[in-house]
């Protein structure tokens, strides 16, 4: 095969970034010629991995808010601010800021209860049809137990007024979205079904459209680049659809990074919903039904952008805006034990690999600092990821929990790390190379991000999942269900929850012998290649490889 000149580019957020990286260093190992174009903040990054970059420039006109055109069939998207308590790597699931819901009767799902007994999933939703199916059992709304209580905030040393002075932005790569989740927190504190049951709010809408025009901002920069160095073959890792792509003659392959729920459609829970996959389907269409009346005019902005472009939407199109599906190749890394296949069949035009774990960021092998090195006990990594982190009440009151163990903890703090102080059995730092540390550690407690996750399940190492937003809350009730891994409520666990959690991942035997075993599976899977020769293929053919 002769060198094929590919093209990478992303969506502005971490681990759409490091997904892609991780397949691009799987072509660059066949000889291709691997260029990233993106944002000017990744250049470093991006560098570092030994590629070629191309800056994308935003025109001044393209940062300019368009007035939004009706859908006359739009089909409401289940992603919308409202409507998704949440990983990693979306605002579409944001929610404005507001005080906590009022106090009224709720309904539990006793379904969830069994599928759940540590309390992860058992999150409580308004009183509705599912109760008249006898299904769920009417209870009182429990005072609020989460982190960000008074009294926990206190505990952990809570500095607001010194927080306050601080400024409102974060800078850097990925920094639209750590913003747009840190100015959303209040969100991730209630339920999927609590947020899209709240009346509409213009504040959180706007924020939601800002999102989709930040990626139709790149439209116009990536079509440039893809005229300036024309690629063969481009691969691209976006929740919207790029008329630069739509309308080209080369053929391009979308990735999608988050949980592959979202490719199942109705078969599954809605996605971004952490529902178990065998609770009530009348959930499912509950919450379909509030989250469909939430999108209309994110709807409406991303017809008026791609009818703008010379492009008729479709039904389709009106109904997913955020799942850009490609006609020639579409990617999703997800292990094999966690995928949904079980449940239905896969989607068309998807290949699903294994993972794509990337190269470490820092070549220099992870060496264990000091303070740890000098103190017994088993090595726990924590991190919520880059956008988690910035809810410094959660990351401090795990912390305080850790502090209860006997055991070592690297802390991955965060764009706020100087917000985050360390007792003495931990240590970390603002970013740790979490691919050089996660095979020294013995236990991994995460928000449940899809890098994170697999990336952990590569090295065999136990989970206990803290999921905040987006497929965060899916990949942690999949590895629950599969019995991978303990999902724990992230806002309502208590103390006690978290050390038994701890101790039991630490000392299962099964489960150390299970996860060795996919660990094994992931490490000699041969979907990696057959990635790279289905890419081979299409841009040789100009046709979907799959056919």
């Amino acid at each position: 095969m002769s060198t094929l000149n590919i093209l990478f580019t992303s969506m502005d957020s971490v681990g759409h970034v490091n997904c892609c990286l991780g397949v691009a260093e799987l072509l660059k190992a066949r000889g291709h010629k691997i260029t990233f174009t993106l944002k000017k903040a990744w250049e470093p990054s991006i560098k570092k991995h030994g590629f070629d970059f191309i800056e994308l420039v935003l025109k001044e006109e393209e940062k300019q808010e368009a007035p939004a055109k009706t859908c006359q069939k739009s089909q409401s998207s289940e992603k919308t601010i409202e409507s998704i308590s949440t990983d990693s790597n979306s605002p579409s699931c944001c929610a404005r800021k507001v005080s906590p819901p009022e106090e009224k009767k709720t309904v539990e799902s006793c379904c969830q209860k069994e599928t759940n007994p540590s309390g992860g999933c058992c999150r409580k939703i308004q009183k509705s049809a599912i109760e008249e199916k006898g299904c769920c059992k009417v209870v009182e709304k429990v005072e609020d137990s989460s982190c960000c209580r008074k009294k926990q905030s206190e505990e952990s040393g809570d500095k607001v007024g010194d927080e306050k002075k601080k400024s409102d932005t974060i800078d850097g790569p990925n920094k639209f979205l750590v913003n747009f989740v840190r100015k959303n927190i209040e969100s991730y504190r209630r339920t999927p079904m609590e947020n899209v049951k709240r009346p509409h709010d213009p504040e959180s809408e706007k924020m939601f459209m800002d999102f989709y025009r930040q990626m139709h901002a790149l439209n116009e920069p990536i079509d440039e680049v893809i005229k300036k160095i024309k690629p063969d073959v481009v691969i691209i890792d976006f929740m919207s659809k790029l008329p630069c792509l739509m309308k080209s003659d080369v053929p391009w392959v979308q990735i999608w990074s988050p949980n592959p729920m979202a490719l199942y459609g109705k078969a599954l829970p809605p996605w971004s919903t952490g529902f178990p996959t065998d609770s009530p389907k009348e959930l499912w269409e509950e919450y379909r039904g509030y989250a469909k009346s939430k999108s209309k005019k994110t709807d409406e902005l991303n017809v008026q952008f791609l009818e703008k472009h010379g492009l008729k939407p479709t039904p389709e199109d009106c109904e997913n805006f955020f799942l850009f599906e490609s006609p020639y190749l579409n990617l999703y890394p997800y292990p094999e034990v966690l995928d949904y296949h079980d449940i239905a069949p896969r989607p068309k035009l998807w290949f699903r690999m294994d993972s794509s774990v990337r190269e470490p960021d820092e070549k220099t092998p992870f060496v264990l600092p000091e303070k740890l090195a000098n103190k017994p006990g088993k090595l726990i990594y924590f991190s919520l990821g880059s956008m988690g982190s910035v809810d410094v009440e959660l990351m401090r009151n795990v912390i305080r929990v850790l502090t209860k163990t006997p055991y070592r903890v690297i802390v991955s703090k965060g764009p706020l790390h100087d917000q985050i102080e360390l007792p003495d059995n931990m240590w970390g730092d603002k970013y740790v190379n979490q691919l050089a540390i996660l095979p020294h550690v013995d236990l991994v407690i995460t928000h449940g991000g899809n890098n994170t996750l697999t990336e952990s399940l590569y090295f065999g190492k136990p989970l206990i999942v803290l999921p905040l937003f987006i497929d965060q809350l899916d990949n942690a009730q999949r590895v629950q269900e599969k019995k991978l891994g303990i999902r724990l409520n992230t806002y309502r666990f208590k103390d006690e929850e978290l050390l038994e959690a701890i101790e039991k991942s630490l000392n299962d035997k099964d489960l150390h012998k299970r996860l060795a075993e996919v660990s094994q599976q992931l490490k000699t899977s041969k979907t990696s290649q057959q990635v790279c020769d289905l890419v081979e293929k299409l841009a040789k053919t100009k046709k979907c490889p799959l056919e």
